[in-house]
């Protein structure tokens, strides 16, 4: 019952559809790729994302396109070196290392526009930027509808353990049956 209340307050307080607990970032991160993205897909995914997110990618065994850090031209020319592709571009919110920014905006334009799944990994951005904390996403002035998968890190600002992943029914519902992380 706890989690389910947790899951509801989060859906409510960054306006999405549906949640999911895990027990940690690292486990959500591994659940996320690996359960929606195989080996023909691509991930294009920003030179500095947080270790758990490589490994995530890595682990998937999809295709992994780094594009140098917070360059949205960059993740355009990695997105088009595989036009046919199911792809995500996956990205932390806030790099931890010195505190910038994702371009969300820019990179929101980009999946839109190349039709591919945006994933930001918000450990560091939730609970400290944004309105009422909503983190970087928010920050952006972007929702639900650009930021497909929005994970919220609870061992940060929080001062918890775990984590929470926003997004909509079909993406989390995808999740739920296919990540091992999560099942297992």
């Amino acid at each position: 019952r706890e989690h389910q209340a947790l899951e509801d307050a989060v859906e409510e307080w960054l306006g999405y559809p549906r949640a999911l607990c895990f027990g940690s970032g690292y486990l959500a991160n591994l659940a996320v790729i690996q359960s929606l993205l195989g080996r023909d897909d691509i991930c294009v995914a920003d030179k500095l994302n947080h270790a758990s997110l490589i490994d995530a990618v890595e682990l998937a065994g999809c295709e992994h396109k780094r594009y140098p850090h917070a360059d949205f031209e960059g993740a355009l020319r990695q997105l088009r070196s595989r036009p046919d592709a199911l792809a995500m571009i996956a990205t932390d919110g806030v790099f931890s290392m010195d505190g910038d920014m994702a371009p969300l905006k820019m990179l929101a334009l980009l999946a839109r526009a190349e039709n591919a799944t945006l994933y930001v990994d918000d450990a560091h951005g939730a609970g400290v930027i944004g309105p009422n904390g909503r983190g970087s996403a928010a920050y952006c002035g972007l929702g639900p509808r650009e930021v497909a998968l929005n994970l919220v890190t609870l061992g940060k600002a929080f001062g918890g353990y775990g984590a929470v992943l926003a997004g909509s029914t079909e993406l989390i519902e995808g999740v739920l049956q296919n990540a091992r992380a999560y099942r297992y």
